[in-house]
C-alpha cells in the first residue's frame, strides 16, 4: 500500500513540476539595446512615452533625475529636471526629488511624480515643478485638500485618460486613491508641453519656495464591492 501511495505522489509531483516549468515561446520578437546607461552614467529605472510625441521620459531613481530621450537621427538624451536629492520646487534645472520610483504622463505631457521619499505628488510642466498633494514629514492617510493630504512612503502612480484622473496605488496604506485632473490635461490631440523648443528656456533661476496647488483635495468613499478607495478631486 505504501509503495502505491509513493508512486501516486511521485506522479503527482512530476505532473505539477511539468506544468509549472512549461514554456511556450512565441517567435517573431527580438531584443536590442537602444540606450546604455553605463556609458551615460545614468541608471534607468523606468521610461514612459510622451503622448503625441516621439520623445520618451526616463527616470533615474538613483540620482533623482528625469531625462527626455529621443531615438531620431540625433538619438539625444537631455536632462529634464532633478538636481540631486532634496525637496525643492521651482525651476526645472534646480528642482530636487527624493529617489522617486514611479511617475505618470498626461495627454499634454505633464509629468506627475510619486516622490516617495518626500511623501508627495509632484508635477513637472513647462512652467517648472510644483507639489500638488502631500509633502508632510510623517507618513499618513489623511484626506482633504492637497496641502493636508498625506501618504505612505510606498505608492505608485498611473494616468487614466478615460477618467481624466491620476490613480494612486498607496501600498503602505492599502488604499487606491484618485486625483481628478484638469480637463485640458486630458484633451486628446493636444501637443505635449514638454516637447516644445520653449523647454530649453526653462532652465533659469532657482526658487526655494514650494508652490502647492490647493485645488486638489482628498475624500474617502466606498465602491459597490465595499473596497475602500480615496479620491482627490479638483
Amino acid at each position: 500500500m505504501a509503495s502505491v501511495f509513493s508512486l501516486f505522489l511521485a506522479v503527482f509531483l512530476l505532473f505539477n513540476f511539468h506544468v509549472r516549468a512549461e514554456l511556450v515561446l512565441e517567435e517573431g520578437y527580438s531584443v536590442s539595446t537602444v540606450l546604455d546607461g553605463n556609458k551615460l552614467e545614468i541608471n534607468p529605472h523606468s521610461i514612459l512615452p510622451l503622448f503625441g510625441a516621439s520623445n520618451l521620459v526616463l527616470l533615474d531613481s538613483e540620482h533623482s533625475a528625469f531625462f527626455t530621450v529621443s531615438f531620431d537621427a540625433e538619438s539625444a538624451i537631455k536632462p529634464l529636471s532633478g538636481n540631486g536629492i532634496g525637496f525643492s520646487d521651482g525651476d526645472l534645472a534646480t528642482a530636487t526629488f527624493s529617489k522617486p520610483k514611479s511617475f505618470a504622463v498626461d495627454l499634454i505631457g505633464n509629468i506627475y511624480v510619486a516622490d516617495k521619499g518626500n511623501r508627495a505628488i509632484r508635477k513637472i510642466s513647462k512652467s517648472g515643478v510644483t507639489t500638488i498633494a502631500g509633502g508632510s514629514k510623517t507618513e499618513g492617510k489623511t484626506d482633504g485638500p492637497g496641502q493636508h493630504a498625506s501618504f505612505s512612503t510606498d505608492f505608485e502612480l498611473a494616468f487614466s485618460p478615460e477618467r481624466c484622473a491620476l490613480m494612486i496605488c498607496d501600498h503602505g496604506n492599502k488604499l487606491v486613491r484618485q486625483i481628478n485632473l484638469k480637463s485640458q490635461d486630458c484633451a486628446r490631440g493636444s501637443h505635449s508641453v514638454l516637447n516644445t523648443p520653449s523647454m530649453n528656456s526653462m532652465l533659469g533661476n532657482f526658487e526655494m519656495d514650494l508652490p502647492l496647488d490647493d485645488r486638489f483635495h482628498c475624500s474617502l468613499y466606498q465602491n459597490s464591492e465595499d473596497v475602500n478607495m480615496r479620491s482627490a478631486n479638483c
